[in-house]
């Protein structure tokens, strides 16, 4: 039997569906009892794999409701289609976007949601995990919700999953992003801090200079 292929067809509208199929060959013998020849047998698993897609998205969605502290989202890659989502993402994307209502952002692409990057380089950034396979860090974003508030600063991560039947295709997007307001407002108080500091030390090295000057010149 072979490994789980994805097979493409067409239904009668025209639209492309996507299938799986598993291939089990079976060796035909002379009499002599040489192989002559082969019988293939072809089984249709395309329901047990959309079961078992539906039953992992079900174990990801109990992970998704209960990560408090991260923004979680997965991404469907050929599509960019919103699939999972955690309660912390929905919030910032919804008001980031200004929708009333999370539904209205569950089903949309990653290209139509204003989350990191305006849309340009948001699908640029797709696009290089897609072809790259490789992670991709967007640090320090700032994200303004609305004008009364503050603004917030987050961590992101664009991280590819590949499928598991097709080690060379990235099958899922999992994007996370992390709020680091506090740690990054804790850096900028320290850097303020030292340049004040520096700032003090110019100043009292100035003023000591200055009356020292004209009493050096008497002592000499």
């Amino acid at each position: 039997t072979t490994p789980r292929v994805r097979s493409t067809t067409t239904d009668e509208q025209g639209r492309s569906l996507e299938m799986f199929l598993e291939f089990t060959i079976v060796p035909t013998h002379a009499p002599d009892g040489k192989v002559d020849g082969a019988i293939v047998y072809t089984t249709d698993v395309t329901q047990q794999r959309l079961r078992a897609t539906e039953e992992e998205h079900q174990r990801l969605r109990l992970i998704f409701e209960h990560a408090e502290h991260i923004a979680l989202a997965l991404y469907d890659a050929r599509t960019a289609q919103l699939v999972i989502a955690s309660p912390r993402y929905l919030d910032v994307v919804r008001r980031i976007n200004n929708s009333r209502d999370e539904r209205d952002v569950v089903g949309e692409t990653w290209h139509d949601l204003e989350c990191i990057t305006p849309r340009d380089e948001s699908i640029r950034q797709w696009q290089q995990v897609i072809e790259t396979h490789e992670p991709l860090r967007i640090p320090e974003i700032q994200a303004q919700h609305d004008q009364e508030e503050e603004s917030s600063v987050w961590d992101w991560t664009l991280l590819p999953i590949m499928a598991l039947d097709d080690p060379d295709k990235v099958e899922y997007m999992l994007v996370s992003a992390i709020d680091i307001t506090e740690q990054v407002r804790a850096r900028e108080e320290l850097e303020q801090l030292a340049r004040l500091k520096d700032e003090f030390l110019q100043l009292a090295s100035h003023e000591l200079r200055t009356p020292m000057t004209p009493l050096m010149g008497f002592a000499d």
